[in-house]
C-alpha cells in the first residue's frame, strides 16, 4: 500500500498504476463489491430537517406536531429536525421512529435513552462516540451502561412471563420529554444481550482493521482516495486506522473499550469497509462547523466532530426544555399503520427514506400504506410525505442511453479534472481514466430518466388514487428534489469546489426526493 507522504502529493499514483496492472475492482468483474459487514449503521445520504418549520408553518407555530420516520435508518433526521425546533415553540413534538433492522433500532434506542437520561453536557460527547467511534473510553463506557442497562434489564425481568411476539411498551420520562420503546419480548432480550456481551478489545480492533484496511482491498481504497483532494486523503486513511471520531492528531490511547453497538458478539465489525460518517452529513454542515474555530481544511473528520457536538448540544437542550416524545418500533414499515390508528388527526410529516424504491415496497405500496396517515390540509396545509428514490434513474438507463450520453458527460468531467489529452490517448486503467469514468455520471441528465420512471409507474395515477399530489421540484419545501446534483457549471465561482466534494463523496446526483401533499376532497 502506498505510503502516507506520497498520498498527499498532487502526482500520487495508486499502486495498480505503479505496477502497471489491471486494478482488482475491475478484475473482480464488478465496479462495486461489498466487503465486510452487511449492516448500514451510518446513513448514506445527508441528513435533513423534515420540519423546516420556519419556512413552512412559521416561526410562531405552537400547535402539536406529529412526525413519522417510517424507515428511519440511523436517527440523524430525527435529531436534526428536533434540534431545529424554534426556541419559543410551545407545543408537543411526537416522533414515531421505526426500522426493521434490529441493529439500527437498538442503536437508536440506546442513543435516545442516553440523550434523555444524562445531563446535556455529558450526553453530547457520549452520543457522538456511541454513534461514530469504534471504541469508547472507560468513563464513556461506564456512563453509557449506567444510563441504559438497569432500565433495559428491569423491563426484561418484568416481561419474562409475557407471550412471545406481542409488543411490550415501556416509557421513560425525564422532565418535559419521554422515550417510549415498543418491542416484543425477544427484541427486548436481544437489546439486553447487546449490552451484556463481553468483547475482547484486541480481537475486535484486529477484526475491524481486517475490514477497513484489508490488503486485498488496497485498489478499492486507493480508487476512493484518488477522488479526494490530496490534503483529504491522509484524514480518510487516518479515520480508518484510528476508528475514533476526533480532530486529526488527537490522542486516542484512552479509547480502548469496543463500542458494543458496532461489533457483533463475536467481535466482528458490523459494517462494510465503505462506511463513512461523512456520507451522513452535507458538506455545508461539515464545513460550517469551522466558522468559530481554527480547523485545518484537510481535517474533515475534525470539522465533522465539532459540527456534531454543536448539533447534539442543541438537540439535548431542546429535549431538556421542550416537550418531545419519542416512540420507537422494530417493524416492517407496512405493519406500522395498524399500530398508529389512534393518531386520528394524522402526521404533519412522514419520511420513509427509500422504501419507495422498487426493490423495497415500491411507489404504489408506499403511497397506499402512508397516504392515509398524512394529516389533512384542513388541519395543516404544510403536512407532507417525503419519499426518496435511490435506484429509480439507474433502473431506467438502457445501453443506448449510456452510449448517447458518454461523449458529453466525459467532456464535462474532463473540464473539471483538467484532462488535456483526449480520451483515446489515456491508458486503459490509468488513474485519470478511472476518475473520468467515475465522474461522468455526475453530468447525466437524470431528469429524463426520472420522468421515464414516473411514467412507467404512473405517479400521477398512484397519487390520485390515494388523494395525494406530487410537488414539482421547484415547489419542494422540505428538501431539494436533487440535493446531490451539481448546481454550478464549469467556470462559475465555487464550481470546482462543489465538484471535488461530490466526486469525493461517491454521490452521482441521481438521488431524487419527491414530496407528496394531500389534496382537499
Amino acid at each position: 500500500m502506498s505510503t502516507r507522504p506520497a498520498r498527499r502529493k498532487e502526482n500520487w499514483r495508486p499502486q495498480w498504476d505503479i505496477e502497471g496492472r489491471q486494478p482488482t475492482f475491475i478484475a473482480d468483474g464488478e465496479t462495486l463489491v461489498m466487503f465486510g459487514g452487511l449492516k448500514y449503521l451510518w446513513g448514506n445520504v445527508p441528513a435533513f430537517d423534515v420540519l423546516k418549520i420556519k419556512e413552512n408553518e412559521g416561526q410562531d407555530y405552537n400547535e402539536d406536531l406529529m412526525l413519522c420516520f417510517a424507515a428511519s435508518g440511523d436517527a440523524r433526521n430525527v435529531i436534526y429536525s428536533v434540534a431545529g425546533l424554534p426556541e419559543m415553540y410551545g407545543g408537543a413534538c411526537t416522533c414515531i421512529i421505526n426500522d426493521k433492522d434490529e441493529d439500527v433500532v437498538q442503536r437508536n434506542i440506546l442513543i435516545l435513552l442516553t440523550a434523555i437520561s444524562r445531563p446535556p453536557e455529558e450526553a453530547t460527547e457520549l452520543i457522538l462516540h456511541l454513534w461514530y467511534s469504534a471504541r469508547l473510553t472507560k468513563i464513556l463506557e461506564e456512563r453509557f451502561r449506567e444510563s441504559v442497562r438497569p432500565r433495559i434489564a428491569d423491563v426484561v425481568e418484568k416481561i419474562k412471563l409475557k407471550k412471545n411476539g406481542v409488543l411490550q411498551s415501556k416509557t421513560w420520562s425525564y422532565g418535559t420529554s419521554s422515550v417510549t420503546v415498543c418491542l416484543t419480548k425477544g427484541q427486548w432480550g436481544a437489546l439486553l444481550n447487546l449490552l451484556d456481551a463481553q468483547h475482547d478489545s484486541s480481537k475486535a480492533e484486529h477484526q475491524r482493521l481486517e475490514i477497513v484496511l484489508n490488503a486485498s482491498r488496497t485498489d478499492h481504497l486507493e480508487r476512493h482516495l484518488l477522488n479526494l483532494q490530496p490534503s483529504l486523503r491522509l484524514a480518510s486513511v487516518h479515520f480508518r486506522e484510528s476508528g475514533v471520531l476526533l480532530p486529526f492528531g488527537a490522542c486516542v490511547d484512552a479509547y480502548d473499550k469496543p463500542n458494543p453497538t458496532l461489533f457483533s458478539k463475536s467481535d466482528a465489525w458490523k459494517q462494510p469497509d465503505s462506511a463513512d460518517p461523512l456520507n451522513s452529513w452535507s458538506s455545508n454542515f461539515v464545513t460550517g462547523s469551522c466558522q468559530h474555530r481554527i480547523i485545518p481544511n484537510y481535517d474533515c473528520y475534525g470539522q465533522l466532530y465539532f459540527g456534531l457536538l454543536e448539533l447534539f448540544k442543541r438537540f439535548c437542550a431542546k429535549i431538556d426544555t421542550h416537550k418531545v416524545r419519542f416512540r420507537l418500533y422494530e417493524l416492517d414499515a407496512v405493519e406500522l399503520p395498524a399500530l398508529l390508528d389512534k393518531e386520528k388527526s394524522g402526521f404533519d410529516r412522514i419520511e420513509v427514506s427509500n422504501i419507495a424504491d422498487r426493490c423495497y415496497l415500491g411507489p404504489q405500496r408506499t403511497l397506499q400504506t402512508f397516504a392515509p396517515l398524512l394529516k389533512s390540509p384542513v388541519l395543516n396545509s404544510h403536512a407532507v410525505l417525503v419519499t426518496l428514490f435511490m435506484n429509480a434513474c439507474h433502473e431506467m438507463k438502457s445501453e443506448a442511453d449510456e452510449i448517447a450520453a458518454m461523449r458529453d458527460t466525459i467532456q464535462q468531467a474532463a473540464c473539471f479534472l483538467n484532462v488535456a489529452a483526449p480520451q483515446s490517448a489515456l491508458r486503459q486503467w490509468s488513474p485519470m481514466m478511472i476518475q473520468l469514468m467515475g465522474a461522468k455520471d455526475l453530468f447525466r441528465d437524470y431528469d429524463v430518466l426520472f420522468r421515464r420512471y414516473m411514467e412507467a409507474f404512473q405517479f400521477g395515477r398512484l397519487g390520485r388514487e390515494v388523494g395525494l399530489s406530487m410537488r414539482v421540484p421547484e415547489d419542494h419545501r422540505i428538501i431539494d428534489a436533487w440535493p446531490l446534483r451539481l448546481k454550478k457549471r464549469f467556470g462559475e465561482p465555487g464550481a470546482k469546489e462543489e465538484f471535488d466534494q461530490r466526486i469525493g463523496s461517491g454521490a452521482v446526483g441521481s438521488e431524487r426526493y419527491v414530496e407528496w401533499v394531500k389534496v382537499l376532497e
